[in-house]
């Protein structure tokens, strides 16, 4: 994936996680990427959880993130932080031009004394809209 390309998506997923007041910290930034093209393709999302939130972002994801990749239409799991499979809730997401492919990446903040990793502390999953460009935040983990 050309960094460059979507220094935006990976300008804006930092800041949602607000990297600049956490400076001791690292924050590492990765696409995800289908597994059979092994590229880092757009995706339709859909999103399985347990919490009661309706709209995105989901403040505290407990559940799964699939992507459907655009080109080959192989469906990948992106992101699952819990083992139970019985999610009860779904979304779907859109993008306000009506458009449902993303380009999806993560960024995480772990805790880092003297350039030394520590713990994980939180995580942001955002989306490019592969259409208008347009960007959001689809989750956050802790």
């Amino acid at each position: 994936m050309n960094m460059t390309r979507h220094s935006d998506l990976i300008r804006y997923a930092r800041d949602s996680i607000e990297a600049s007041t956490h400076q001791n910290d690292m924050h590492p930034f990765s696409f995800y990427n289908c597994e059979v093209c092994n590229k880092s393709r757009p995706f339709e999302l859909v999103i399985r959880y347990d919490t009661e939130e309706s709209i995105l972002p989901i403040q505290s994801l407990v559940g799964h993130i699939q992507g459907r990749c655009g080109v080959c239409g192989k469906t990948t799991l992106l992101l699952s932080n819990t083992e139970d499979d019985d999610t009860e809730r779904s979304i779907r997401p859109t993008c306000a031009c009506g458009n449902n492919q993303f380009v999806v990446g993560m960024c995480e903040r772990i805790q880092g004394e003297k350039g030394i990793p520590g713990l994980f502390e939180k995580r942001v999953i955002v989306a490019k809209c592969s259409k208008c460009k347009n960007i959001q935040t689809i989750a956050y983990t802790e």
